[in-house]
């Protein structure tokens, strides 16, 4: 009988998934103690064949459903009581399951350390995952649960993201995909699931190369934002939410800049930009930094998450800045 298992979902992930199965070919926890489950997720590359490995029970399913349900369909196979979530481009350390236990000991729902890939400093366009602390959310790059608490709450799930009271859609109709993790975890909470933090239960995360068109079009993505703190209220008093208001540090000064110059705007009075002027001052240092061209991306990126979270505050008749 293994003492934890661990879930992987996996969708076209032949070219990471080999690194995530050789670092748990690496753990400190001896191999006998642990199973470990790839659910591949309707891949159309070598998933599978990266996965068929001994040691590793593989789950085929024949279409994509999303990394929820396939790590639902992992845990259906799984055979031992605790289980470890991880991701297809991560790289766990060698410690990872035997931290990740160890804090089960006097938990039932464990969050992990998170850090980028060792190597190159990310670009500015990049997205790379980091948890150093526990900040009120959670993400399966580095999750450890007790499946008692996990089958009382039904698993992984889509946050019910109101809209008026009705569920939250996207243009193919179907509800938001935002967030499922750390609904899990605050649903866990909510049944009474004890959280730990465990800063040694460490995973490298693969980062995204990316540009700026798929920059700025990630910020258009808090339009659910507001819809994710009226599923999980809990959230406005964690760090993830600045102050309880804001998205982060910056987006305030986003919020007076916008301010002033549309109240500028509309009384043809420009006495009102001079609340813009610490929004100027943090451009010009990120231009000093990172060159105009960057910032100019920053700045639109900056427009595109105000609107959109100004969109989504109207959707979900709440306040998020």
């Amino acid at each position: 009988m293994f003492d934890v298992s661990v879930v992987i979902p996996a969708r076209d992930a032949g070219a990471t998934l080999a690194a995530t199965l050789d670092a748990l070919d690496q753990q400190t926890l001896d191999r006998s103690r642990f199973e470990v489950i790839v659910v591949d997720d309707g891949s159309v590359d070598d998933t599978a064949a990266v996965a068929t490995r001994p040691g590793v029970t593989l789950v085929r399913r024949p279409a994509p459903s999303g990394a929820g349900e396939a790590r639902n369909a992992g845990v259906a196979q799984a055979a031992a009581e605790l289980l470890a979530f991880t991701d297809a481009d991560c790289r766990p350390t060698p410690s990872w399951l035997a931290e990740g236990l160890n804090a089960l000991d006097s938990a039932d729902l464990v969050q992990g350390a998170v850090a980028p890939d060792p190597g190159p400093e990310p670009r500015p366009y990049d997205r790379w995952v980091s948890i150093s602390e526990d900040d009120g959310t959670y993400t399966t790059a580095s999750l450890f649960v007790k499946r008692a608490f996990f089958q009382q709450v039904g698993g992984f799930q889509v946050p019910p993201l109101h809209d008026n009271g009705r569920l939250a859609v996207d243009a193919q109709g179907k509800r938001a995909p935002v967030g499922e993790d750390t609904w899990l975890g605050w649903r866990l909470r909510r049944a009474g699931a004890r959280p730990a933090f465990a800063p040694d239960a460490m995973v490298h995360h693969a980062v995204l190369r990316r540009g700026a068109a798929e920059y700025i079009s990630e910020h258009a993505r808090r339009r659910h934002a507001p819809g994710f703190l009226l599923a999980i209220p809990e959230l406005r008093r964690a760090s993830f939410v600045w102050r309880g208001l804001f998205v982060n540090r910056r987006s305030p000064l986003v919020d007076l800049a916008v301010a002033g110059i549309l109240v500028a705007a509309l009384t043809r009075d420009g006495r009102p930009l001079t609340v813009a002027a610490p929004y100027g001052a943090l451009v010009a240092r990120d231009a000093a930094r990172l060159g105009p061209r960057v910032t100019g991306a920053r700045v639109v990126a900056d427009a595109v998450g105000f609107v959109a979270l100004m969109s989504g505050n109207v959707r979900y008749r709440t306040l998020l800045l």
